[in-house]
């Protein structure tokens, strides 16, 4: 061999003072090593774009079915036969789908400032539509999905500025490929989402009065590393509608939401049975 040691990255030769380098061996060798490396850094950007063209919003028309979506967020135009499509109401709305190994979640807007949210678990059939949440929590949602696609092309920017920046590696190529790799890492990172159940003990909500309850603690939920920035979803089991939360609070050390019945009737809610899906981020 005509080079004693190599770099641990992408294995380009280090030589010592009695070896004696080749041109076809040893620099083809390595100069073919650092084109590879970048090869595959562009398939890496070219998936994270994809996964970013998901959050762009899509025009449906009246004849899409809702229970045939991706992840994604949807625009919809007035329908009268809105019930063919399995949409809440027959007003011009928007969609946001969700789905994981855990199951598949919808929330539509409509025009009117409404919220409906329905989901399945698996393969499951799917839940009936509840209205959730009035004007001003409407707003806030909206005002997140806009925050969360500005965040994620912001990012995929950054990643495509840094990959052509990253070509020039004469001097520095070990070490851009290393902070690179590192940005794809948290760039999956923004998508982690954790789910646990509560209460921890069964909870009473009576008729059009409301109830705190309360999880277990998020930190054995969460990786090291991690804090919660937001709830994605929460839901109550089938039957149990009539629901709206007034408030949540989740942190590492206190886990609790206040519900409100606006039924007529009592709902007990039992341990394992109310559902929180919330939004992680690594710090």
């Amino acid at each position: 061999m005509s080079y004693t040691n190599e770099t641990k990255k992408l294995h380009l030769p280090q030589w010592v003072g009695t070896d004696r380098p080749t041109y076809l061996v040893d620099f083809n060798t390595a100069f073919l090593n650092i084109d590879n490396a970048f090869v595959a850094q562009d398939v890496e950007i070219a998936s994270i774009l994809s996964k970013v063209n998901q959050f762009i919003s899509k025009m449906l028309g009246t004849g899409d079915d809702l229970n045939n979506l991706d992840n994604g967020h949807y625009s919809l135009p007035p329908n009268d036969d809105y019930i063919k499509q399995n949409r809440p109401t027959k007003k011009a709305g928007f969609l946001y789908v969700y789905n994981d190994n855990v199951g598949t979640w919808q929330i539509y807007v409509d025009s009117d400032s409404q919220m409906y949210i329905r989901s399945k678990l698996h393969d499951g059939n799917w839940s009936s539509w509840n209205r959730l949440v009035g004007e001003s929590e409407y707003k806030n949602f909206v005002n997140n999905v806009n925050n969360d696609i500005g965040q994620i092309r912001n990012t995929a920017n950054n990643a495509e500025s840094v990959a052509n920046s990253a070509k020039d590696v004469a001097d520095s190529g070990l070490e851009k490929a290393t902070n690179n790799e590192e940005k794809i890492t948290n760039l999956r990172e923004l998508e982690t989402v954790h789910v646990f159940t509560g209460p921890i003990t069964s909870t009473r909500i009576e008729a059009n009065t409301t109830s705190i309850i309360s999880f277990p603690t998020a930190a054995a939920f969460l990786k090291t590393g991690y804090t919660i920035v937001g709830i994605v979803q929460m839901w109550l089991p089938q039957n149990k509608g009539g629901n709206i939360c007034e408030r949540y609070e989740f942190t590492e050390t206190k886990c609790e939401m206040t519900v409100k019945n606006l039924t007529s009737d009592v709902i007990i809610v039992e341990p394992n049975s109310y559902q929180v899906m919330l939004k992680c981020v690594k710090l």
